[in-house]
């Protein structure tokens, strides 16, 4: 009898291997990039998040796109001030590589911030945007000078909203006892890790 068992449960296993699966995940791996000391340096970070969704746009009106995809299960569209956590990256037709910020979404359909040039026919990607705790650690793993503003920490410039706005890693000396040692732009006081 134990062989039997046993000749069955091997089967079973060799059947379920056999059963073809796309699965996905985030890049595992990393990128060393050199900045000089004391010098400003634009840098780029080539290495996007995994699509969480993909479709194609059944129609257009105004900046609402129809999609073939239910997008439901994004519960929040924007991160801790309001800003796009997600974007559609146009993958077909004249706009390949088109990322548009996602403002709004229906069950069958997104609000992009402009759909000006898409005939509403293209295919698309969902992903999530990179932050800034993605790229130096949501506690400032990368090691960069912190302090209590800009004049006394590293200040990271990225893109937001269209605008140019300055990061640093805020620790006041006292090790998170008094304030959250956190991302923050000038005067916030706000985790901007996101």
């Amino acid at each position: 009898m134990k062989k039997i068992h046993m000749l069955i449960g091997t089967f079973l296993t060799t059947v379920a291997l056999s059963h073809a699966v796309d699965s996905y995940s985030d890049i595992v791996g990393y990128m060393k990039i050199s900045i000089p000391a004391g010098k400003a340096s634009l840098v780029s970070f080539p290495l996007g998040s995994a699509s969480i969704a993909s479709g194609t746009f059944s129609g257009k009106s105004g900046n609402v796109l129809t999609t073939t995809v239910d997008l439901s299960s994004l519960t929040s569209l924007t991160n801790s001030s309001n800003e796009a956590a997600y974007y559609a990256e146009v993958t077909s037709g004249s706009n390949t590589g088109l990322i548009l910020e996602i403002v709004s979404k229906t069950a069958g359909s997104i609000t992009v911030g402009d759909a000006s040039g898409l005939s509403g026919t293209e295919t698309f990607q969902v992903k999530k945007f990179t932050t800034i705790g993605d790229v130096f650690g949501a506690n400032n793993t990368a090691g960069l000078k912190s302090g209590d503003s800009v004049t006394t920490a590293d200040v990271v410039w990225a893109v937001a909203n269209g605008a140019w706005k300055q990061y640093f890693f805020y620790d006041d000396g006292f090790g998170g006892e008094i304030d959250p040692l956190q991302w923050q732009t000038p005067g916030s006081g706000v985790d901007r890790s996101d």
